[in-house]
């Protein structure tokens, strides 16, 4: 886990060993932490201190969380996950630790999710390329469809705009079972997704058309937003120094933090 400034200083603040980081979300000075393993840490980014806070029993990612507000339901101040089943909307009571099923479906992959300035659960649903609502009793309503391959989302609260993060375009090259990922003489492939063709959209709070403010990017995943109102959106998912078709010629996966401000 690792915490970067505003100039851009970066430092480890904790190791999770063999889990493997997957979302994040900030409540005063405790950092929860989702892991590909169902489980959540909990580090003190004051001390810093990294400890495993729960355990869900299920291996599957846990890939969004954000704190409900109060109104969403009887769910106000507990954690809602995204991707805890994979294909299930959770809500996660940080006092007794007992975890409630919001909404599940058998068919659709939750990646991220957030809420709105009116307290409405947004979620990014990866292998159909939309953005659904979801109320606390679990009605679901379409907030848009983009098509591609989605992940991170964020709202800002102040003007309740949201921003949407798509991972590639299209799939692309998937890699024969046993592949050696950590090879740097392998050929260049994509890996099952479309290098190079992510992109960050917002949807403007007040109804207007929605705009891409970057494309081109290279597997984007999870997106915040700074205290100097900036959009972070973390770019180059997948396995560092693997070759890969770049827009210029071969390449290799970078994992890079990229800055997007004037919108």
């Amino acid at each position: 886990v690792r915490k970067i400034t505003p100039g851009g200083v970066v430092s480890v603040l904790g190791s999770l060993g063999s889990p493997r980081a997957v979302s994040t979300t900030l409540i005063g000075n405790d950092l929860y932490i989702g892991t590909n393993a169902g489980t959540i840490y909990r580090l003190d980014v004051t001390a810093p201190t990294l400890n495993l806070f729960a355990s869900l029993g299920v291996g599957t990612d846990i890939n969004g969380m954000s704190l409900a507000p109060v109104g969403f339901g009887g769910f106000g101040g507990q954690l809602i996950l995204s991707g805890v089943g994979p294909t299930s909307v959770d809500a996660f009571n940080l006092g007794s630790g007992i975890t409630t099923n919001v909404f599940a479906t058998g068919t659709n992959v939750f990646s991220d999710l957030a809420f709105d300035a009116a307290g409405k659960l947004l979620v990014t649903q990866s292998n159909l390329g939309r953005v659904d609502e979801i109320t606390a009793g679990g009605t679901v309503s379409l907030f848009s469809s983009l098509g591609g391959n989605l992940d991170g989302i964020a709202v800002h609260a102040p003007t309740g705009n949201v921003f949407v993060v798509e991972m590639a375009a299209d799939y692309a090259e998937l890699f024969a079972r046993g592949a050696d990922l950590a090879d740097p003489d392998a050929l260049p492939r994509h890996g099952g997704y479309l290098r190079f063709s992510g992109k960050v959209t917002l949807y403007p709070a007040k109804g207007e058309s929605p705009r891409v403010l970057a494309e081109g990017l290279d597997a984007p995943t999870n997106i915040t937003l700074g205290n100097d109102g900036a959009l972070y959106v973390s770019t180059g998912q997948g396995t560092p120094g693997r070759p890969i078709p770049g827009p210029d010629g071969p390449t290799v996966i970078v994992g890079e933090v990229i800055r997007i401000t004037g919108f």
